[in-house]
């Protein structure tokens, strides 16, 4: 999963992929994690601290439109290593291995398309890496996240179908709060 999605109603609902910084905040911000629709739930009143931390942790402005998604094509402009955890970009994990002689594995939604990710360090103190000109296709990225970061250069690959499936979930989510627009006016 890794659409991510603010819906605002008797509370405020975020459904986005895992990324301990995000869970960390929520917790802060009082969240509470809801096991069986696998999403964040907040109280109203903090609609605009949730919406700062998503665009603090997954890049996408307060202002954009969440549904508005793209596939990008990022290339790694250095090697780089981290230690005991994932790769990341813009919130999101690209490369991730749980040991020293494992190797790593692409994240959710993501596609390894040359170059190479593994793993490397001590047993205790194992790294994820990722080589210099290694290419990752990242799918389902809030169009107004996908910009150049510190490790990774990034080129949008359009995905039509991707974009009108999530226009397609915004309509549906839109007319569902305006339904109970609605019913509130109307009581």
């Amino acid at each position: 999963m890794s659409l991510i999605a603010i819906t605002v109603g008797e509370t405020v609902e975020v459904l986005s992929p895992y990324n301990a910084s995000f869970v960390g905040g929520a917790k802060r911000l009082g969240g509470r994690w809801d096991p069986e629709h696998k999403l964040w739930r907040f109280a109203p009143t903090l609609e605009a601290e949730v919406r700062a931390l998503c665009a603090k942790i997954f890049g996408a402005g307060e202002d954009a439109l969440l549904a508005d998604v793209c596939t990008v094509r990022i290339t790694a402009d250095y090697s780089a290593m981290v230690e005991c955890g994932p790769i990341i970009y813009r919130g999101r994990v690209v490369a991730a291995a749980s040991d020293r002689d494992g190797g790593a594995r692409p994240g959710p939604d993501v596609s390894l398309i040359s170059g190479k990710i593994g793993s490397g360090g001590s047993m205790k103190y194992w790294k994820t890496t990722i080589d210099e000109g290694t290419v990752l296709e990242v799918r389902n990225v809030p169009r107004a996240a996908a910009e150049d970061t510190q490790l990774f250069s990034v080129e949008i690959v359009e995905d039509e179908a991707a974009t009108r499936r999530a226009l397609e979930a915004e309509r549906e989510r839109l007319a569902q709060r305006l339904a109970e627009i609605d019913d509130l006016l109307a009581a």
